[in-house]
């Protein structure tokens, strides 16, 4: 098995992954883990395509996820969520600002660049 680093620059994962989509009163998740032979597991449970594949290619998995997510959302279904939490700092929503203008930034306004200088 390839250590941790490898796996993820490799786009494997050591955790399982979910993305939630619903429809009215209906729920359905893709699953993407790590399948004990070594490979992954990509498994979609509720809705009227349940089951799981192993994948030994990434690329594999990716591309027949990504079929299922479109074909999820031109269906009507809405993605909901994502697990696990990936952010490692806080929620920069959450930190004030110096101005009210979220858009005004160094990078794109001469008058805080030179304010800078």
């Amino acid at each position: 098995m390839l250590p941790d680093s490898d796996m993820i620059r490799l786009g494997m994962s050591t955790y399982t992954m979910v993305w939630t989509f619903v429809r009215r009163q209906e729920r359905v998740e893709i699953r993407r883990e790590p399948a004990p032979d070594g490979g992954s597991l990509l498994i979609v449970t509720g809705g009227e395509a349940a089951g799981s594949t192993v994948f030994r290619d990434v690329v594999a998995l990716v591309r027949q996820q990504s079929r299922l997510e479109k074909m999820l959302l031109d269906s009507g279904w809405s993605f909901v969520s994502f697990e696990p939490e990936r952010r490692s700092v806080a929620d920069r929503r959450a930190v004030t600002r110096e101005t009210d203008d979220r858009r005004r930034s160094w990078w794109t306004d001469a008058d805080v660049r030179n304010r800078d200088e």
